[in-house]
């Protein structure tokens, strides 16, 4: 009769027989899947030239692949591929633009070319960068710059402001001359001119000046 324990030590030696085959076929996968070319399938020949290049799988192709370049009797890294290798060179890359926002006010843009050289530049954004485009956002329209007597008058007392901002009056330099206030390119300006005539420069109950 079979002792229970003679039965128990047969199990157990199976198992560990049993795992060891499962471990040297794991590493023999690793082993071929690491030494072939990962697109064409095909195992590096028994002859392998200087200079020869050939794809390879970073960590078993989770973080991407590279191409290697045979050198003094081995393999070492040439470059990384961003879009993946093929008989031993790395893809071109498909030029794209990003755009994200760096901070609150400027937008960054990252730009690959065909060559998959990335570059990255900024932007200062005024209005601030909007987090759901990544874009810049659209400045506020100018505020309107408006003059009350519409143009330069020297008879008719005006003021010029923008937005809400503080009116600007017209003005008396002296006896017969004026300093008339007015709108230039979304802008209050001044300008200088004397009274026509015998008219005389006069300030009206708001402080506003005029000729007459």
């Amino acid at each position: 009769m079979v002792k229970k324990d003679e039965l128990n030590n047969e199990n157990t030696l199976l198992f560990v027989s049993l795992g060891l085959l499962s471990l040297v076929a794991i590493v023999a996968i690793i082993y071929m899947s690491n030494d072939k070319d990962i697109f064409s399938g095909n195992a590096v020949p028994l002859r392998i030239n200087e200079g020869q290049t050939r794809c390879v799988k970073i960590l078993f192709g989770i973080v991407g692949t590279k191409v290697e370049v045979y050198r003094g009797g081995s393999w070492v890294f040439q470059e990384r591929c961003l879009e993946g290798c093929s008989e031993g060179r790395c893809n071109p890359c498909t030029p794209r633009t990003e755009y994200k926002c760096a901070d609150a006010y400027f937008e960054q843009k990252n730009t690959l070319d065909a060559n998959c050289k990335a570059t990255i530049s900024y932007t200062n954004c005024p209005a601030g960068c909007n987090s759901k485009t990544g874009r810049c956002a659209p400045n506020p329209p100018p505020l309107p710059c408006v003059d009350s007597d519409n143009g330069i008058k020297e008879d008719v007392p005006g003021e010029c402001s923008v937005g809400s901002g503080t009116p600007i009056f017209d003005t008396c330099i002296k006896v017969q001359r004026l300093k008339e206030a007015y709108c230039n390119s979304g802008k209050c300006a001044f300008i200088e001119k004397t009274c026509s005539g015998a008219k005389k420069c006069h300030v009206n109950s708001r402080g506003i000046a005029y000729c007459s």
